[in-house]
């Protein structure tokens, strides 16, 4: 319990919790020791100089030799004895009685008094015990030594006594004044608890008050709202009689309005037909001025004529004065420049011993011309070698078209034979002679100018088809056809996207010439010879004025010719041309081979040479429209086992480079439609067949040009080259488990746009296949399907053995084992291939249905050991029969670029062809 301030007046005065017991003297009995109290703050001065006058006698001074144990000595909140405010209980019971106020038993009496004593018995204030000038740790332990015997003891107790007594008075008295204090403060509580409980029922009456007053404020609020309620419901039904009112007005105020605007109408629409009369009349004013300004013009251009003629005079009388005088001044000119001859040749003398020494220097300088001239004859010629072989020439040979022409006999007939359904009908005979009137007005038109109204015309009146202006595009074998009409699929012109062409010339230009005919003619037979399912073809020749439509017919093939049938129709007008152009676009030997691409590709970018088992065509790809794909198609219905393959194979890649990344060498499927059915599903039904077919349909990534020589600037990119097929191929063996069987240059292409070479066409790989319990390779045979070239030895030879005991065998149907090995072995090949092209040209490198003859199995047997015998190739030959891709790469290191290499291109008796390697 804290204690009461001695400020409060109505506290107990406050005292120290302080007491001591003096120790018995040594020699002295135990009822010396008495408590010593401490006495009040209010204690009076004369008390003091009594008890100072008493303790004279006695003399308290430090001992050091009798020390007091620490445990006897009261300490500050440490009571020995049972006692209150170390005062004895016994003491403090019979003074304040067993109703003790509880402040009362914790009182304690100040140390000013036994300040006083101590001072009296000469001991320092700082040495007393608890002081608070001295800290708990530090205590001085007193000491009391009696020098005066029993007299003094005596004293000593005697003053004790009347302390003691001193201090029940003082008590006593404090108490009762504590007491009375305490009776005063319960009446004055009391009294504040009945005001509180006044003030509570002055409080219920006032919340009973207030709780009937809200009661009825809350009646008056209702019945107020009743009021306004019922007052609302009157103005609304009010003015819903006058929005009434107001709608009817507005429909009788509409129903007027619309008779006012029918009569404006009617007035509009008469002074429309007067307008249009009046526009009639200004029309044929207008060309009534024309034909006036006509003839005025012709009156002008006469006298132009006439002016031009008498300038003409003029102009020649002027020229025969310059005439002579420039004769003038050129024989006084001959003088001088016979002068500075004279002059020149002094000075060519003395230039002379120059001339000679650096003679020397161009002669050094012409050798090396000479030995770069030959270089580059050669690498000329292997260019025009490997880039005109597939070159179709029409005509054979140097003849002209006019002598084409006239070689070959042609039927005449009047005119086709047209559909009546695609006539055109009377307004679209007018919109057409209307689009020619402005090239047909005027005769000097030149042949550029004729290209644009044709167009226009074609792409009006056919339908399903685009028409191209293709006078500069050389896409036909070469050659630019004015005029070409293709598929409404392509995005430019492609001879196996092309309908037929038109052939225009300049409207004064006589038509029915030969070279002109033979042009056409030209131009028809490289169609046909791209198109080979198609049957019929045809060209228009036009002068704007005249149009002669030419058709060929294909016939059959002897010895290696293709025969063909000419007919030329006589001059047609040009509905006739629109009508025939609408007939040969819906007839299906008139119209290019079929496509089967997916519409869901769009457009087709380009057509690309394909083969008999596959359509090729470029795309955008769907998912990635800034890149392009390569798309194959089947073109048999349903496909066979070989289109599966290439499909199953490419699935297998692109899950191998999932989990290894394949090298860029390694074609990449990007766009498989049937993959949405199933893993093992391959066929999608072709959407532009009745009903649809079953096809194989995908497609692959990059897009790229053929592998040759020619697109390598130096021996550095082919040996990169090099070396990135090797990568893909050893990606190929060991990782995706593939043998491709067919490394050839046709199945080799050049990224257009990282210039790194791809393989492709994977119909003809072959998947090894691991054994499930041991993890090794399973030994499976198979039969060959790839390029002749591409052979292995060991099938050759069992071929050559066929052969020799009088059998004639099919390859493709010799059992035997794929390898790796295989695949380089024809790598070797296709290097050679590609560094000598000239004698690669003739030797078999096509599939095994078009070769297999006995001599050319010999022919590629004698190969196969004379590159195994050759100084520079035979050890490469070696180690790519034995699967050693890292000696493969010294290809590039050879040392024949870019010398020259001679080689015996003829072909020997014994049907091989023999190489200076």
């Amino acid at each position: 319990m804290e204690p009461h301030s001695p400020a409060d007046p109505a506290s107990p005065p406050q005292v120290l919790p302080y007491c001591n017991v003096l120790p018995t003297p040594p020699g002295t009995s135990s009822a010396c020791v008495t408590p010593l109290l401490q006495q009040p703050t209010n204690i009076s001065p004369t008390d003091i100089a009594t008890i100072s006058a008493k303790l004279e006698d006695v003399k308290i001074s430090k001992y050091s030799n009798a020390l007091l144990q620490r445990d006897a000595l009261p300490q500050p909140r440490h009571r020995p004895v049972d006692s209150f405010g170390d005062v004895p209980a016994g003491i403090l019971e019979e003074l304040l009685g067993p109703s003790t106020d509880p402040y009362m038993k914790e009182r304690f009496f100040d140390h000013v008094l036994l300040e006083e004593v101590y001072e009296l018995c000469e001991i320092p204030f700082s040495q007393m015990p608890n002081h608070p000038d001295i800290s708990h740790a530090d205590h001085t332990y007193l000491v009391y030594v009696v020098e005066r015997g029993l007299h003094a003891e005596k004293g000593l107790r005697r003053l004790l006594i009347r302390i003691e007594d001193r201090c029940r008075a003082v008590v006593k008295g404090v108490c009762m004044e504590w007491q009375a204090q305490c009776d005063k403060e319960k009446v004055d509580l009391e009294k504040e608890k009945v005001d509180l409980e006044k003030e509570k029922v002055d409080l219920e009456k006032e919340k009973t008050e207030l709780a009937h007053k809200w009661e009825r404020e809350k009646d008056d609020l209702s019945h107020k709202w009743e009021r306004e309620k019922d007052d609302l419901a009157h103005t609304w039904e009010k003015e819903k009689v006058d929005l009434e009112k107001e709608k009817t007005e507005l429909a009788h105020k509409w129903e007027r309005e619309k008779v006012d605007l029918e009569k404006e109408k009617t007035e509009l629409a008469h002074k429309w037909e007067r307008e249009k009369v009046d526009l009639e009349k200004a029309k044929t004013e207008l060309a009534h001025k024309w034909e006036r300004e006509k003839v005025d013009l012709e009156k002008e251009k006469t006298e132009l004529a006439h002016k031009w003629e008498r300038e003409k005079d003029d102009l020649s009388h002027t020229w025969e004065r310059e005439k002579d005088d420039l004769a003038h001044t050129w024989e006084k000119e001959k003088v001088d420049l016979e002068n500075q001859l004279n002059q020149q040749h002094i000075n060519a003398k003395h230039d002379k011993d120059l001339y000679q020494a650096e003679k020397e220097n161009l002669k050094q300088r012409s050798q090396y011309a000479e030995k770069r001239t030959i270089d580059l004859e050669e690498s000329i010629t292997r260019w025009r070698s490997t880039s005109n072989q597939d070159k179709f020439n029409p005509r054979g040979g140097s003849v002209s078209r006019a002598m084409s022409w006239e070689k070959d006999p042609v039927i005449i007939q009047v005119r086709p034979t047209l559909k009546k359904s695609n006539e055109l009908s009377s307004d679209e005979k007018e919109q057409l002679e209307k689009s020619f009137e402005n090239i047909l007005s005027r005769p000097n038109a030149t042949e550029i100018e004729c290209y644009g109204p044709i167009q226009d015309a074609v792409n009006t009146f056919v339908p399903n088809i685009n028409c191209y202006d293709t006078s500069k595009s050389k896409y036909l074998g070469g050659e630019s056809p004015d005029i070409s009409i293709c598929l409404v699929r392509s995005i430019r012109a492609h001879t196996h996207l092309c309908y037929g062409i038109i052939e225009a010339k300049r409207p004064a230009e006589l038509l029915e010439t030969a070279a002109h005919l033979g042009q056409v003619k030209d131009y028809i037979l490289t169609l046909m010879h791209a198109q080979t399912s198609r049957t019929r073809f045809w060209g228009f020749l036009t002068n704007m004025k005249e149009n002669i439509l030419i058709e060929i017919q294909r016939g059959k093939q002897i010895s290696g010719n293709l025969q063909h049938t000419i007919i030329k129709y006589t001059h047609m007008e040009w509905a006739a041309v629109m009508n025939y152009l609408r007939d040969v676009t819906s007839t299906e030997d008139l119209c290019p081979p079929p496509l089967h691409f997916a519409k869901e590709l769009g457009d087709i970018q380009d057509i690309i040479s394909g083969s008999e088992k596959w359509t090729l065509g470029e795309f955008y790809i769907p998912d990635n429209v800034t890149k392009k794909m390569v798309v194959k198609y089947s073109k048999l219905s349903p496909p066979m086992a070989y289109h599966k393959q290439e499909l199953k194979i490419l699935r297998h890649l692109a899950a191998c480079s999932k989990v290894n990344n394949a090298p860029c060498s390694i074609v990449k499927l990007v766009w498989d439609p049937a993959i949405s059915a199933g893993d093992d599903y391959y066929e999608s039904l072709d959407e532009n067949s009745d009903p649809p077919l079953p096809r194989i349909q995908f497609g692959i990534a990059p897009v790229g040009r053929k592998f040759e020589l020619a697109a390598f600037k130096t021996p550095a990119h082919f040996q990169d080259a090099i070396d990135t097929l090797l990568d893909g191929l050893n990606w190929l063996h060991n990782t995706a488990r593939v043998i491709h069987r067919d490394i050839r240059p046709a199945n080799v292409i050049i990224d257009h746009i990282t210039k790194q070479p791809v393989i492709i066409d994977f119909d003809c790989a072959f998947l090894l296949q691991s054994d499930t319990q041991g993890g090794t390779q399973k030994v499976k045979l198979t039969t060959y399907g790839g390029g002749l070239i591409c052979l292995p030895s060991e099938v050759l030879k069992l071929a050559l053995k066929e052969y020799e005991n009088g059998r004639n065998p099919m390859i493709q149907n010799i059992w035997y084992e794929p390898k790796a090995a295989h695949d380089l072995g024809a790598f070797v090949l296709l290097v050679l291939a590609i560094l000598f092209p000239v004698q690669f040209k003739e030797f078999p490198a096509h599939k095994l249905q078009d070769s297999g003859s006995k001599a050319e199995i010999e022919e590629l047997l004698n190969l196969h050991k004379e590159l195994a015998l050759s100084s520079i190739w035979g050890r490469i030959w070696t180690e790519a029969l034995q699967g050693n891709v890292k000696e493969l790469k010294r290809i590039g290191d050879l040392g024949w670029w870019p010398k020259k290499v001679t080689a015996d291109t003829q072909r020997k008796p014994g049907g091989s062809i023999s190489f200076n390697i």
